[in-house]
């Protein structure tokens, strides 16, 4: 049987509940957060924190501000 050696390349991904709790926990706490302070508080990678923001918690970047997709365009504009 062959048995591969351990790697060192990319981590895995890191989008667990546990993260995706404190990114929404901090975005619940102050919606205009930038995603790089997300990152510097959360120890998250900047991508794992976008991709947690859009796919996971539904939220899309608008006016420099991540909103929920179930808005109207009226209400978005507000």
């Amino acid at each position: 049987m062959v048995e591969d050696d351990e790697r060192c390349d990319r981590p895995k991904w890191t989008g667990t509940e546990v993260n995706i709790a404190a990114v929404a926990d901090l975005v619940k706490n102050d919606r205009r957060i930038a995603s790089e302070r997300v990152a510097g508080f959360s120890k998250i990678h900047k991508t794992v924190v976008l991709w947690i923001l859009e796919e996971d918690l539904g939220k899309i970047k608008l006016c420099a501000r991540f909103l929920s997709h179930s808005l109207t365009p009226e209400q978005r504009e507000d």
